[in-house]
C-alpha cells in the first residue's frame, strides 16, 4: 500500500478488516497518513465521482437468497433499503476526514 500511495496520489478508503459502525475507517492520499498501527485494513480505490442524489453519497441494501448454484436460483426480497450520508458529498481533500460526508452507515448519520 504504502508503495502504490507513493506513485499516486489518488484517495483510498481503508478499513478495519473486523470493524463495524465505521469505526477506524481512514481515507487517504499518501504514505504518511497511513496509519501506524498494527491492526489488519482492508484498502480500496476511493470513488470520487459516485452518483448522487440531491447531492449525496447513497447505497443500496438489497436481500438474495441463492437457493441453487446448477442452475442458479436466486430470490430477492421485494423490500431493501437506502442509505444516505447525512451531509452534501464534495470531493475536497480538506473534506476527507468528515465522514458524515464520504460515509452512508446509519452509525455516522444524524
Amino acid at each position: 500500500m504504502k508503495s502504490i500511495l507513493q506513485q499516486d496520489s489518488s484517495p483510498w478508503i481503508l478499513k478495519l478488516s473486523t470493524g463495524k459502525r465505521a469505526i477506524g475507517i481512514k481515507i487517504v492520499t499518501n504514505s504518511k497518513d497511513l496509519p501506524q498501527d498494527n491492526l489488519d485494513y482492508v484498502a480500496q480505490r476511493y470513488i470520487t465521482n459516485p452518483f448522487l442524489v440531491d447531492g449525496r453519497k447513497f447505497h443500496l441494501r438489497l436481500y438474495l437468497v441463492i437457493t441453487n448454484l446448477h442452475p442458479l436460483r436466486a430470490l430477492l426480497h421485494k423490500e431493501g433499503l437506502v442509505l444516505f450520508a447525512s451531509s452534501n458529498y464534495t470531493n475536497d481533500p480538506e473534506n476527507f476526514q468528515n465522514l458524515r460526508i464520504h460515509l452512508t452507515n446509519a452509525a455516522v448519520a444524524d
